[in-house]
């Protein structure tokens, strides 16, 4: 197949790509969205701390770090995936929400929501990711998973960072090179809700 047809045929699925595009965090309101974010971090660090032990360990003694869950599709060529996320700063205590959008390119297919966690070592890094915010990154992951039946095995990660992506439920065979728009979701500094 060349690369023109891998194109057309990419491009034939913008609308679940506009769709991915779309999805915002659970909640009506801010205060409902926040509590839906509290959530995911309780709910992303038990499974973290189940498949990652030692790395789980590390997060109280780092700068802080960023738990997040997401939907992505990749088909073809190109990939687009949407994440809502919490930053949370161990030095100040500040725990910070937003979401980002990713996009990349490179071979593979893939529909799937996703669940990651990103470890910051440096102070300046974490402050970075509290506002308006690029990052480089790379992707690659062979994974089949619905409840609990199959498995995910990835390398990922901003470029500098030591991070752990996992699917939670879809299917991924990929590899992709891109960047990562982070952006707010409203008041992002979650103590100041009310």
């Amino acid at each position: 197949m060349t690369i023109v047809a891998t194109l057309k045929r990419s491009l034939s699925c913008l609308p679940l790509l506009a769709l991915a595009a779309c999805l915002s965090p659970p909640g009506a309101t801010p205060q409902e969205r926040i509590d839906a974010a509290l959530q995911l971090r309780d709910d992303v660090l038990a499974e973290f701390s189940v498949r990652e032990p030692e790395a789980h360990e590390r997060l109280t003694g780092a700068a802080g770090y960023l738990v997040g869950s997401g939907f992505h599709v990749h088909p073809g060529a190109f990939t687009l995936g949407n994440a809502y996320y919490l930053v949370v700063d161990n030095e100040s205590d500040e725990v910070f929400h937003g979401n980002f959008l990713r996009l990349a390119v490179g071979p593979g297919i893939a529909i799937k929501s996703f669940r990651f966690v990103v470890v910051f070592d440096e102070a300046e890094a974490v402050r970075a990711v509290m506002g308006d915010a690029t990052a480089a990154g790379y992707l690659a992951e062979a994974a089949f998973r619905f409840g609990d039946f199959g498995g995910s095995s990835s390398l990922f990660g901003p470029v500098g960072t030591e991070a752990y992506l996992w699917t939670e439920t879809g299917f991924a065979l990929e590899a992709a090179v891109g960047v990562a728009f982070l952006g707010e979701d409203g008041d992002r500094r979650l103590e100041d809700a009310e």
